[in-house]
C-alpha cells in the first residue's frame, strides 16, 4: 500500500480508520509499501471522484479518493467501501439475485449512468460513474458468496443514486429498507463474512470460521480431484472448497 496527495490529518485518520475497521473483522492485513511488486497506490486527484477497481489485479492498483472543493470521498463509509472494491466485493445491488430483494427503475436513471457512465456526479460522498452501476454480474457465487442479500451492506447504493431528480433508482421490495439502503457508515456483518471467505480467514469478526453448512441433498463433490486436494478440516474452510468438495469435506471433518 501507498498514499500519494493525501492532504489533512483528518483524511489520513480515515483511511488509517477504515484499515483498521477491516483488520478488526477479518484476516486482511494493511502495511506500507517497501519494494512489492502488488500494491494498492491511494490517490487523491481533482475531478477524479472515487473510484477503485475490484479485486486485485498484478502491479499497481490505484484507489481514487479525491477530498477537493468539488467535494469528498474521504469519509470514513466512503474509504470502506473503496477498500472493500479492491479486496474484492462488488456492490450489493448487483448481485445476480436482486430482483428477489430489489426492483431498479431503469427509466429513473439519469442518462448516461446506466452503464459506462462519462460524466463524474457526486450523491452523498460516493461516486457514481467508471463502471456498470446496476447492471447485474450474472457469477452468482463471484458476487454472494454464499452470504444472504444484504440491504446493510456498505456497499449498497441508496434508493436514489444515479436518478433524476425527484426519483429513485433503485425500489426495495422489502419497504422497510427503503430509506436504510445506502445510509450505512460502516461495513456489515454480511460484508465481513464475504471477506473472510474470500481470503479464507479461520475467524471472522473474532468468532472462529467453521466449515460452512450444506445441506445432504447439496452436499456432492462437483470435481473429481476433491480427494487429491483436501485431506484435513482446515482444507475446507474455503467456501468454494466446500461448494465443490462438499461430500470430501463431510467425510474428513467427520473423521
Amino acid at each position: 500500500m501507498s498514499l500519494k496527495d493525501i492532504l489533512g490529518v483528518t483524511e489520513h485518520n480515515n483511511i488509517t480508520r477504515a484499515m483498521r475497521m477491516l483488520e478488526s473483522n477479518t484476516c486482511i492485513l494493511f502495511r506500507k509499501r517497501s519494494s512489492e511488486e502488488d500494491y494498492i497506490d491511494i490517490q487523491s486527484e481533482e475531478g477524479e471522484g472515487c473510484r477503485a477497481p475490484v479485486g486485485r489485479y498484478g502491479g499497481r492498483n490505484v484507489v481514487v479518493l479525491e477530498a477537493s472543493k468539488l467535494g469528498t470521498c474521504l469519509e470514513l463509509d466512503t474509504v470502506a467501501h473503496e477498500l472493500l472494491h479492491v479486496i474484492g466485493l462488488h456492490h450489493e445491488h448487483v448481485r445476480d439475485d436482486r430482483d428477489n430483494y430489489i426492483k431498479v427503475h431503469w427509466e429513473n436513471i439519469e442518462k448516461g449512468h446506466s452503464h459506462q457512465a462519462s460524466a463524474t456526479t457526486f450523491s452523498g460522498n460516493l461516486l457514481h460513474s467508471f463502471e456498470s452501476q446496476f447492471s447485474k454480474v450474472v457469477s452468482d457465487q463471484a458476487i454472494s458468496h454464499g452470504v444472504e442479500y444484504d440491504y446493510l451492506s456498505i456497499m449498497h447504493y441508496a434508493k436514489d443514486a444515479s436518478a433524476k431528480p425527484g426519483t429513485i433508482s433503485l425500489e426495495t421490495l422489502d419497504s422497510a429498507y427503503q430509506d436504510l439502503i445506502g445510509k450505512q457508515k460502516e461495513p456489515s456483518k454480511g460484508d465481513y463474512m464475504k471477506v473472510c471467505k474470500i481470503y479464507n480467514c479461520k475467524e471472522c469478526m473474532g468468532e472462529p470460521m467453521l466449515p460452512q453448512s450444506i445441506t445432504p441433498s447439496e452436499c456432492r463433490d462437483r470435481l473429481w480431484q476433491c480427494p487429491n486436494f483436501v485431506s484435513k478440516a482446515d482444507d475446507c474452510y474455503h467456501y468454494s472448497v466446500v461448494e465443490n468438495c462438499c461430500a470430501t469435506c463431510s467425510r474428513v471433518n467427520r473423521s
